[in-house]
């Protein structure tokens, strides 16, 4: 039997096509960038035929010398490995297997097809297919059973389902040895090498270099310096006054160990308790938290720099239970030098508390922290520039809509993961109240601020609410003394791990993944290698779509990607334009546009912003427009994401694997722009 495997997904999962099909003398591989893959199969596997074609072989030129070699090899089964957004490109491929009555099995590496981005004819087409409705669903999601283009329901669903509503007792179990695996491969960090990583996936330690970029802006240049190499080429830092400097200095200084030291550290603050609770008890429902999914997704995952403050909710929270004001104020000011969003939460539970007992204690605590942050504002006082200042903050989070040009727009209230973290937010209430007679009330205000930030303004994400989450049901479940109040405490504090936004870590449904340190030198060696073409002072524009005023549209879901591209353009005195920084800038009605992807709109935007450099993205493994060169840009640069797949340990693109480009214009062959 000759099996052609179509793979975008995982080599391994060759060998578990060649175990479920043991007669099979011949495997005929079709790989993209599968090639080093590809190689150490070919050593385990000497018997076995394997042929390779490049990215391109999906093009219409070449679909006849597919249907020759399909036809040539006589394969009686072509099995595809697909993952995300892949399928469409093998709509062709599909259709020659099919003329060619050839039997198909195609297995899906994504959560459903909506979410992969997979075109509605696509799936109408896989739909159609009887073949592929044997499909093996390896990442799986409930609304994927009921989508069009989906098989039916089988005993495969049926376990699925069953995993599901059993998830909260498998995560008991399975997140103890997970977290265990985690901190046994963090070991390496214990060595020379621990400086060539940060964070424990690609994706957060990506998107946390805009943290390394903006700590060594503020070394460099002062926190109210002018730095040339952000935003448009005069980026005020005093802007970003709600920045903590000495959290930013220690996040770059030890990067791997920021996350999990400060979740170790804010867990041990909650021992606290034990002056005012049994010891035993308050170390059951810490060793509890300990195990839990919250607990490990932000000390692996979600959590930068602002868990230096979080170390400090803790103490902060017990004093105002407890009416310890003079600790709460020295918890409150210890966590201004670390976070803003620390102190901002702390100061709605004052608030809060003095509405509830119409006391201005509460509030008074908050006055250390506060000064301290007045501070940060000095200067702008000074430039006459805190208004200006506030006011994109307050824009930049959604406060103020008043001329603004890239609009945060409001989420429905039907979102399923926000139904999702309501309901046990609910569930624990009313547990509560229905063991004590009374209502959790630090709770149940961290559970306002939950509904305010999604309706009115997002101050924070995910991982703050997890945080205020954890704190106060730690918090009231400490002092209900009461074990069956393990059963809700634990049910808010595990959340199944598919509705956590793990980075875009594949595979993670209802337990949380195994996770090692993100080796990101290699990584940022070669961005540089790729922009070292610019020199120190060039400036460089990067093409991207119009988000049409849309914030979630901007970068075209590259954004994580850019922050690492900023990082290394900013530390070779290179500036890249557009970024976070002169989007922040640029948020209101006729600010300067730098968007368009298309050669008349990039070239236009390259004159507007004096650029002598553009970078232009495309599909990995395509080959550059010609028309670039035609208008008088040169190659000078070519970085490749899927060249890194390896490193980047399955990590799973918003859109499509990019290549970047980084074109110089000349001056010699330019065609002029058409008036």
């Amino acid at each position: 039997m000759l099996i052609a495997v179509i793979v975008t997904a995982p080599v391994d999962i060759i060998l578990k096509t060649l175990i479920r099909y043991p007669g099979a003398n011949i495997l005929f591989v079709i790989s993209l960038n599968k090639q080093r893959e590809i190689e150490s199969l070919r050593e385990k596997y000497p018997e076995a035929q394997f042929h390779i074609f490049s990215q391109q072989f999906v093009s219409e030129s070449l679909l006849p010398e597919i249907k020759d070699l399909f036809q040539n090899k006589r394969v009686d089964m072509v099995n595809f490995q697909v993952r995300k957004t892949e399928i469409s490109r093998y709509r062709d491929v599909l259709k020659v297997a099919s003329m060619l009555d050839i039997p198909l099995e195609c297995s899906f590496y994504h959560q459903n097809v909506e979410t992969a981005g997979i075109k509605s004819e696509d799936a109408l087409f896989l739909s159609k297919k009887p073949e592929i409705c044997t499909a093996v669903l390896r990442q799986f999601s409930v609304r994927s059973v009921f989508h069009k283009g989906r098989p039916r329901f089988s005993f495969y669903h049926a376990l699925i389902f069953l995993r599901i509503m059993l998830y909260p007792l498998i995560q008991l179990f399975v997140t103890p040895v997970r977290l265990a695996k985690t901190l046994f491969n963090a070991r390496v960090l214990l060595t020379s090498e621990w400086k060539k990583y940060y964070r424990f996936t690609p994706g957060d330690g990506i998107n946390s270099t805009f943290y390394w970029t903006l700590a060594e802006s503020m070394h460099e240049y002062g926190s109210t310096g002018t730095d040339p190499y952000l935003g448009l080429g005069a980026f005020k830092l005093s802007n970003f006054f709600t920045h903590s400097r000495p959290a930013l200095y220690f996040d770059r200084k030890f990067a791997p160990f920021t996350a999990p030291a400060g979740m170790f550290g804010w867990l041990l603050a909650n021992l606290v308790w034990a002056f005012s609770v049994d010891l035993s008890w308050t170390a059951g429902v810490l060793l509890l938290t300990m195990i839990s999914t919250l607990f490990y997704v932000n000390a692996f995952s979600h959590q930068n720099y602002n868990v230096l403050g979080w170390m400090f909710f803790p103490l902060g929270l017990y004093g105002f239970i407890t009416g310890n004001l003079w600790l709460s104020a020295a918890s409150w000011l210890a966590a201004s030098f670390f976070s803003i969003t620390v102190v901002f939460v702390g100061g709605l539970f004052a608030l809060m508390l003095m509405l509830r007992n119409w006391s201005f204690f509460p509030l008074i605590t908050m006055i250390p922290a506060v000064l301290k942050y007045a501070t940060h504002l000095i200067p702008l006082w000074k430039a006459e520039e805190i208004k200006g200042a506030v006011t994109l903050i307050a824009k930049a989070i959604g406060v103020s809509r008043k001329k603004v040009l890239y609009v945060r727009k409001s989420r429905e209230f039907t979102t399923p993961q926000y139904m999702y973290f309501l309901f046990l937010y609910l569930q624990f209430m009313l547990f509560h109240y229905y063991r004590t007679g009374t209502m959790p009330e630090y709770f149940l205000y961290g559970t306002i601020i939950f509904i305010a930030n999604h309706f009115l303004a997002r101050f924070g994400d995910l991982p703050t609410f997890n945080m205020i989450t954890m704190s106060t049901a730690l918090a009231c479940t400490v002092m209900s003394r009461d074990p069956f109040m393990l059963i809700p405490f634990w049910l808010v504090i595990s959340p199944m791990p598919l509705l956590l936004n793990f980075s875009r870590v594949p595979g993670v449904v209802d337990t949380v993944p195994e996770l090692t340190p993100f080796k990101i030198e290699p990584l940022l060696r070669g961005i540089e290698a790729f922009v070292s073409g610019a020199g120190p002072d060039s400036k460089v524009l990067m093409a991207f779509e119009n988000p049409n005023g849309d914030y979630n549209n901007l970068f075209d879901s590259c954004s994580t990607l850019v922050s690492a591209l900023q990082y290394i353009c900013h530390k070779n005195r290179v500036l890249l334009i557009p970024t976070w920084m002169s989007v922040f800038e640029c948020n209101y009605e006729g600010a300067p546009q730098f968007w368009g992807r298309n050669c008349e709109s990039a070239i236009r935007n390259m004159e507007s912003f004096e650029a002598n450099f553009l970078i232009v993205y495309q599909p990995a493994g395509t080959a550059l427009d010609p028309e670039w060169s035609a208008r008088g840009l040169e190659v000078t640069g070519r970085f490749n994401w899927a060249d890194h797949m390896e490193l980047l340990n399955n990590f799973t693109f918003n859109a499509v694997t990019p290549e970047w480009w980084l074109l110089r214009r000349t001056s010699t062959n330019s065609i002029p722009l058409q008036k």
